[in-house]
């Protein structure tokens, strides 16, 4: 086909596409519905929801402040929508404090639908929280955005956002406004030992995230949490916060009354304190916190971070019935460049040791509780245990336990970087010293903004048809099946939460075949990691040389095969190999089969070299396998900690006619070569053959 005839084709199969599309969108606008509640009032509302289910929207017109009397009640996940800020106004008239004007209460947790509310003015009138989140310990995901909560109720527990149970996902894009006695937001958790048990991760979809969210003259906490809770404060902006003693967010350890907070993260945010002792910018008094890059404007000489432990961890009443041997004092916590005022320095130091009631005011103090918390022990910040610059500037040596923050961002000014919608997202790797001299990728922050704000309005897991950033939705498969994914055969399925498949029911997994794709995690895997970035899950060793996954291949066609693999090393050439293997090839330590992947920032497809004698350039790349009849076992082996693999796919190598040295590439002697053949005879090399071979030239190795 001539190009011209091949462009036009392209054209119409692309409008053709188009129209499709454009008719599966308004097909899928109409798969969730929308009930509409006659009025403001919290009967009618609750009338509406009662109507709705999971995945459906219900609208709440524009109305002066209308005051409820009793909690509007959610038991399912759904979208409530007010018509924005400033024009839905619900005014509290709850008596009981811990109530909230909105309460949702899952009778079933649901991951396959989001709940979210947005577009409320919520005045908690002094009298009761704004929001009550309260689930059990399977985790849900949720989105609260764009609203207004001001002057939080009762006398110590007022808050705009209360929060029990395991609640993930994203509150952007609100404002706290006023009083609120208990705090702003409180997201705790299960309050079990099960629960406080669970992974720890930082840098996860497993948690929840604050961001882009304005808070006014609150005095008081803006943010607390424990009972097994975790929040990512990040990118919040706070203007006349009056704090005094009282800090400005709180991580609260273990007390009589529950278990210690799990992890926190706080990075990005801009504060204006008003308080005369300045502003404390967080009390760690248990579990893990990073805490960086951030300013606290108007700042007195005091403002800092305290660092304490609460109650020993040895104690068997602090909670009552702790079964012991649960870590929950201060670890594994990293503090750097916070600044007060755009300029000094805000550091963590020890306050006290623990708390004479376990759990009661800031002072007196006791040093018997059973442990003691340690900088350089338990927490580093950058006096001396945090450094910070270029990946290629980070120290050859190190001590066990300090942290560097690699970074191709400034190290000392904040520009851009704090604040509501930074222009400047803060990007880098903080590297943990693992042991003498071994530096190992700890953290990187998660993605900004939360993938929940991305997807559509519409965007309904559950309803049988792919939406917004679903990558599937029940049957609707996007195409794929078994084979597609690298078996031989059976039924593919979505996950609950519409983000990958589940391939457990597929057939003959023992082998895959070639020119199929194969995922990573699928493989058989030792001492290998599983993370997941968005919809992908992918797999790495956490620490260097160590590791190893397995893919069997059964091959018909005996011949020469070359792999390709979608990887990301995270734009970092620390983190971009693998040793990789066919069968008994002695590949793993041996630098002679090491396959330095693309330095990408994304995931992306990439063929499997082989570095050989090479040193800055690759031997054989890609490198080309004679592979005989039956069934094959490739290696990947970890080589340098936090090198993603996604993808495999095994390609049997059909050489172009240009291809002379039958490497799977044309070079441009080959090419020459080529061209001159066509001039000699157009008929052989035809120009069909002759535009191929300039493509797979351009293409490149």
């Amino acid at each position: 086909m001539e190009p011209c005839i091949m462009q036009n084709t392209l054209k119409r199969a692309l409008i053709i596409l188009i129209i499709f599309s454009g008719v599966l969108g308004l097909a899928k606008s109409s798969s969730a519905a929308t009930i509409n509640a006659a009025s403001c009032s919290q009967a009618d509302v609750q009338n509406a929801i009662n109507l709705a289910a999971s995945g459906d929207t219900v609208s709440v017109p524009a109305c002066a402040e209308t005051t409820w009397d009793n909690p509007l009640t959610i038991t399912k996940a759904i979208i409530l929508q007010g018509a924005g800020i400033g024009n839905t106004l619900i005014k509290s008239n709850i008596t009981n404090q811990n109530a909230g004007i909105i309460k949702y209460a899952p009778t079933t947790p649901d991951s396959s639908h989001r709940f979210r509310i947005t577009g409320f003015t919520l005045n908690c009138n002094s009298k009761s929280n704004g929001i009550f989140l309260s689930g059990g310990s399977t985790p849900e995901y949720i989105r609260i955005d764009h609203n207004s909560l001001y002057n939080g109720g009762g006398t110590n527990a007022g808050r705009g956002i209360y929060a029990t149970g395991v609640f993930y996902g994203v509150i952007d894009n609100n404002t706290f406004a006023g009083n609120f006695p208990g705090c702003a937001l409180s997201p705790y958790g299960t309050n079990t030992a099960a629960g406080w048990a669970a992974s720890r991760d930082f840098g996860t979809i497993n948690n929840l995230y604050i961001e882009d969210n304005t808070f006014v003259d609150v005095s008081g906490t803006q943010v607390a949490t424990g009972h097994g809770g975790r929040y990512a404060f990040r990118y919040n902006t706070l203007t006349n916060i009056s704090h005094n003693m009282v800090p400005m967010l709180d991580a609260h350890g273990n007390q009589a009354a529950g278990y210690a907070t799990m992890v926190v993260e706080v990075y990005g945010n801009n504060g204006d304190f008003t308080g005369s002792y300045g502003g404390y910018m967080l009390d760690q008094r248990g579990g893990q916190a990073l805490v960086f890059y951030n300013n606290a404007a108007n700042a007195g000489s005091t403002s800092s971070v305290k660092v304490r432990e609460e109650c020993g961890d040895d104690s068997t009443i602090y909670p009552v019935g702790n079964p012991g041997g649960l870590l929950m004092r201060v670890t594994n916590s990293y503090y750097w460049l916070n600044k007060k005022n755009g300029t000094d320095g805000i550091h963590a130091f020890l306050f006290g040791q623990c708390d004479e009631s376990c759990g009661g005011g800031y002072y007196p103090y006791e040093t018997n509780c059973g442990y003691c918390v340690y900088e350089n022990q338990n927490f580093w910040d950058d006096d001396d245990g945090v450094g910070c610059g270029t990946l290629a500037a980070r120290p050859a040596t190190c001590t066990t336990g300090v942290g560097y923050w690699a970074t191709n961002q400034s190290c000392s000014n904040l520009n851009g970087m704090v604040g509501t919608n930074p222009s400047t997202p803060i990007s880098g790797t903080l590297y943990k010293c693992t042991s003498a001299n071994t530096w190992t990728a700890y953290y990187t922050p998660y993605t900004y903004p939360h993938p929940l704000r991305l997807e559509s309005p519409q965007q309904s897991c559950g309803n049988n048809v792919r939406e917004g950033t679903e990558v599937c939705d029940g049957a609707d498969l996007a195409g794929q099946d078994c084979i597609t994914q690298g078996f031989t055969g059976g039924t593919l399925a979505c996950n609950p939460q519409c983000s990958g498949f589940v391939t457990t029911d597929c057939t003959s997994s023992q082998y895959s075949l070639p020119e199929q794709i194969v995922e990573a995690e699928s493989g058989t895997l030792s001492g290998m990691q599983t993370g997941l970035s968005g919809s992908d899950t992918y797999i790495y060793t956490s620490t260097a040389n160590t590791g190893s996954a397995s893919f069997s291949f059964q091959i018909d066609s005996p011949g020469k095969y070359r792999l390709e693999a979608r990887v990301n090393s995270n734009n970092d050439t620390g983190r971009n190999s693998f040793y990789v293997g066919l069968d008994s090839e002695p590949a793993q330590g041996n630098s002679y089969y090491t396959y330095d992947t693309a330095i990408v920032s994304v995931f992306a497809w990439d063929n499997v070299n082989r570095r050989g004698t090479g040193t800055a350039v690759s031997e054989f790349d890609p490198f080309i396998w004679d592979i005989t009849q039956g069934a094959h076992t490739f290696w990947f082996y970890g080589k340098e900690a936090n090198t993603w693999l996604d993808q495999i796919i095994l390609r049997r190598v059909q050489y172009h006619k240009s291809d002379t040295s039958q490497d799977g590439c044309v070079s441009m002697e080959e090419l020459t070569a080529f061209i001159d053949l066509w001039k000699v005879d157009s008929s052989n090399p035809t120009l069909k053959d002759l535009i191929e071979a300039i493509g797979l030239w351009k293409r490149g190795c």
